[in-house]
């Protein structure tokens, strides 16, 4: 491939927006001279109907095989590909719509350690589906170079951006028992179903628990950094800082770039045990960042 080219990284899943981003992003950049899609063995099955269908329309494209209950080898193998290909080209456009934060913080990192520029896409759906979007929460786990440094001495707090799957927060509640607790919850958007959700998550974390709740827009400039930051004010010279994505997914950017300025706060991710086949329908609005060299 041409040095001058960008490779496209995209996460293989079994929603039609994984196949429709594909085909977007491959007629709105011209400049792409290789794709790149990792997947989860364990969804293999799930997800060869959309694997096989991007591969018929795209000549120059390379499935890289992870392992969602084997975060080790997870991480050695995207940073890993993630160097290989940061050498061979201009630069990384990476779809963030269907990939899990935590393969998304990975080739951050990676990306940064080349000194690669990343531009990060996230296409909504035109519509989540009906009932249950995930669940089953299972154990958390501290990001690999990004779990900060800890002091033992301090107390833990943690930050959680609150998403459909309000038992994902209960299960970090649980699993860290934090000293302080700070939830930010999606406000504005045009999913009728999520302002409900939300008001319902605020009334029993604030009115119910005592926790604080603040309010952001993950879909505004900054994807809620601003909100999140301010929240911290202090905290980090405190306490152990823990940060958790488990609101819309762009939360997953803002909350890296903070760590990135701050040592003694942690990423953590806590996968869910199931996901809904019937999770979104459609494409919808494209959002878009670079982390790097002249990052906006």
């Amino acid at each position: 491939m041409s040095s001058d080219r960008r490779v496209l990284i995209s996460f293989a899943s079994w929603e039609d927006r994984f196949v429709s981003g594909m085909k977007t992003s491959m007629s709105r950049f011209d400049d792409v001279g290789a794709v790149c899609v990792f997947y989860f063995v364990e969804y293999k099955p799930m997800t060869k109907e959309n694997r096989v269908a991007v591969k018929k329309d795209i000549d120059s494209i390379e499935f890289v095989e992870l392992r969602a209950e084997d975060p080790v080898f997870s991480w050695r193998t995207s940073i890993e590909k993630i160097r290989e290909l940061a050498g061979e080209s201009a630069g990384l456009l990476v779809d963030l719509s269907t990939m899990p934060r935590e393969i998304v913080w990975y080739i951050l990192w990676a990306a940064q350690q080349t000194n690669t520029v990343v531009e990060c896409l996230y296409y909504s759906p035109a519509e989540y589906g009906g009932g249950w979007l995930s669940r089953d929460p299972c154990a958390p786990r501290m990001v690999f170079k990004l779990s900060g440094v800890a002091d033992p001495s301090r107390p833990t707090a943690l930050l959680a951006t609150a998403g459909y799957d309000i038992q994902r927060v209960w299960r970090l509640v649980n699993w860290c028992e934090p000293d302080r607790l700070m939830v930010g919850v999606q406000e504005g958007g045009r999913f009728e179903r999520n302002k409900d959700v939300m008001r319902s998550a605020e009334k029993e974390f604030v009115k119910e628990r005592g926790w604080d709740v603040f309010r952001l827009n993950a879909f505004e400039r900054g994807f809620g950094e601003v909100e999140i930051s301010k929240q911290l004010e202090g905290i980090a010279s405190t306490h152990n800082v823990i940060l958790a994505s488990m609101g819309p997914k762009l939360t997953a950017l803002s909350l890296y770039r903070i760590q990135q300025r701050c040592e003694n706060v942690g990423l953590v991710y806590a996968p869910a045990g199931q996901y809904n086949e019937a999770y979104s329908k459609g494409i919808g609005e494209l959002y878009s960042c670079r982390i790097g060299d002249g990052e906006d």
